[in-house]
């Protein structure tokens, strides 16, 4: 019987996670673990293990992750002080020895200058401190949600458009749901030991192109709006975040406009054994939601 655990699996990304590994191993083989035990309930319900854990908590880490086959790390959100979270889970890998780790790290360049604050350096050292912890790995290097564009532009792309600054770079991007997919395909299939995938959906597209496929989706003609950085900011805090997540979102976007996300790879194809869904495919099944 082969044990299972994956972290994070309330999340954007767990959840599809765990669904999709459900459809393919028994419920109790698999664990989650998780920081609200109230918000696996329904996981809980279908003799899924749920395991109350905290990225800060060493010994539960250790706990959790000891006598695990398959373990798959979703990190610590953003703007949560993730340095000291992924350091913890790391060590707590090493001390645990699971048989083989799936790590979902982020998008980032070799030797480029952009910074995503809290992400770009932690998920570097990550991968590094897994590789060297020769404990066997999988990494996976994601793209941008399709599904977060619209909430990372304000949340209301029907009613207010698409804003934009600086260079109309592409951005390559995946369904949530493929990455779900993806991982728990990479839990249950072997030679993916060892081994580091860009993942994405083999497509580039800039943030005008999402205004045009938006305006596919709601049959309306979606506005493209292009100021400058700070309007943007602006904009963001005026809709009620705060200037640090306002911040926050604006590096991302910058990456994007800046072609930070800009290389293709066909490892998600692969992975899934199909065409990765197009982003129009994920903006039209949003609106059926």
């Amino acid at each position: 019987m082969t044990k299972y655990l994956v972290t994070g699996a309330t999340g954007r990304l767990g959840r599809p996670t765990v669904e999709a590994l459900l459809k393919k191993v028994p419920a109790k083989d698999v664990s989650v673990l998780v920081r609200d035990p109230t918000k696996a309930a329904a996981f809980e319900a279908r003799g899924v293990k749920v395991v109350k854990g905290d990225y800060f908590d060493y010994d539960a880490l250790v706990n959790a992750f000891t006598g695990i086959d398959k373990l798959l790390i979703i990190g610590a959100p953003g703007l949560s002080n993730r340095a000291p979270q992924h350091e913890n889970i790391i060590k707590a890998i090493e001390a645990a020895r699971p048989g083989h780790v799936v790590y979902v790290s982020f998008y980032h360049k070799d030797g480029s200058k952009i910074k995503l604050p809290e992400v770009t350096d932690v998920e570097i050292k990550s991968e590094k401190d897994l590789v060297n912890s020769g404990v066997p790995y999988t990494i996976v290097r994601n793209p941008p949600y399709a599904q977060m564009f619209g909430i990372f532009l304000g949340g209301n792309v029907k009613e207010e458009g698409v804003r934009a600054f600086g260079h109309e770079g592409k951005t390559t991007y995946a369904d949530i749901n493929d990455l779900g997919q993806a991982n728990a395909n990479l839990l249950t299939q072997s030679g993916h030991e060892n081994k580091i995938y860009l993942l994405n959906s083999g497509e580039t597209l800039g943030l005008k192109d999402m205004a045009a496929i938006w305006s596919n989706v709601y049959g309306k003609t979606i506005p493209y709006i292009h100021g400058t950085k700070q309007e943007f900011i602006d904009a963001l805090v005026a809709k009620g975040a705060s200037l640090q997540r306002a911040e926050y979102i604006t590096s991302f976007i910058n990456a994007v406009v800046e072609g930070e996300f800009s290389e293709t790879s066909d490892a998600l194809r692969t992975i899934l054994g199909r065409k990765p869904t197009s982003i129009m495919e994920a903006y039209k099944a949003d609106t059926r939601e």
